[in-house]
């Protein structure tokens, strides 16, 4: 569904530096031969993958073939800029068969290494195919401690981050099936599971107004501590929705006439405040980050988030549709209503953008 389209630099919600943005310079020209690409998401649960640097950003995803020959996957998005807490990496492979190694991140004067080795899953490379990764969740469990948890993407939600990173790869690999893990069609988009763990310890994640609730999910009677909580399951789908009950963003809060205050929060959550004080969560079902909100009452929400999400609900988050959001869109900063017009403003790496459905 349209609901934006550029309007013109005069009429634009915020100053904006250029109305029409040059196209995206892509990570990967084209298929070479005999060779495919890989994507796959990394949501980062946290805002310091390391204690000491001020980052959450990976700069690669390393990975071995049958040979022990090493590769590596970079990020697709470069700055950064239409992101906040998730990336999209990608590459070109030799065909072949591979397992992933790691995934490494800058640190203060040393890198950054977690270990993907208990991912035991392979996936295949195929002479101009794609390989559908899905999204690995990084959760900080505390006291250097973590767990990583693999959830595939939809096939066309996967397309559409092809189309958006890498268009010319998604033309020449339309005539080809998609792989993915252990060379097979994508698993079903609800399965989640546990690929690696280094000391099962969870902590509260700062800056959470609901870090509170993951407790009450477990077991509200006894409360206990998030630890114990933790290590009570081994369940991968127990697990999400704890980290989705422990993010830390806080987002474009905004309080509604019947009381409500709502607020974006990453892994795709909606934080709700009740009247009564209460803190409850609405899932769109993304992992990307929501940075922005505009809702009219608690049923009609429109959730603006990274990498040009826009997604709207009719039902208070029961359901959700995927709007097309305006190309190069990036970052979502603010959606309004004036009268009948939206309004909706975005970053990218060319600056700021303003769109009207007028």
């Amino acid at each position: 569904m349209d609901l934006y389209q550029a309007i013109n630099c005069s009429h634009a919600l915020i100053s904006v530096r250029m109305c029409h943005h040059p196209p995206p310079e892509e990570v990967v020209a084209g298929f070479q031969p005999a060779t495919g690409a890989a994507i796959i998401r990394v949501a980062t649960n946290t805002k310091k993958i390391d204690p000491t640097w001020v980052v959450n950003t990976w700069s690669s995803i390393n990975l071995r073939d049958a040979h022990d020959q090493r590769f590596s996957l970079k990020p697709a998005d470069q700055d950064r800029v239409g992101s906040s807490n998730t990336q999209v990496f990608t590459g070109l492979l030799p065909k072949g068969v591979y397992h992933l190694e790691n995934l490494v991140a800058p640190g203060a004067g040393r890198e950054i290494v977690v270990s993907l080795e208990s991912i035991e899953d392979s996936f295949e490379v195929g002479e101009a195919q794609l390989s559908n990764l899905g999204v690995l969740i990084y959760q900080p469990t505390g006291d250097g401690g973590f767990t990583i948890l693999q959830r595939p993407i939809p096939y066309d939600d996967f397309q559409e981050v092809v189309q958006r990173y890498q268009p010319k790869l998604y033309q020449q690999s339309r005539p080809h099936p998609v792989l993915g893990w252990s060379g097979s069609h994508q698993k079903d988009p609800n399965t989640i599971t546990e690929v690696g763990h280094n000391r099962d310890v969870m902590h509260p994640t700062l800056g959470s107004p609901v870090v509170s609730l993951i407790q009450s999910f477990v077991d509200n009677s006894q409360k206990r501590s998030k630890v114990e909580a933790w290590q009570s399951t081994t369940d991968p789908a127990v697990r999400l929705e704890m980290a989705r009950m422990s993010t830390f963003a806080f987002n474009d809060a905004q309080q509604l006439a019947s009381g409500e205050i709502l607020a974006g929060s990453n892994l795709g959550q909606i934080l709700v405040r009740n009247p009564s004080g209460s803190w409850s969560i609405l899932d769109t079902g993304d992992v990307r980050e929501i940075t922005a909100l505009h809702a009219e009452d608690p049923s009609h929400i429109v959730a603006g988030g990274e990498e040009g999400l826009l997604l709207m609900t009719h039902d208070g988050g029961k359901t959700w549709t995927r709007l097309r959001s305006p190309e190069n869109a990036g970052l979502i900063l603010n959606i309004s209503k004036h009268n009948d017009e939206w309004l909706l403003a975005s970053v990218n790496r060319y600056g700021l953008a303003a769109y009207s459905t007028h």
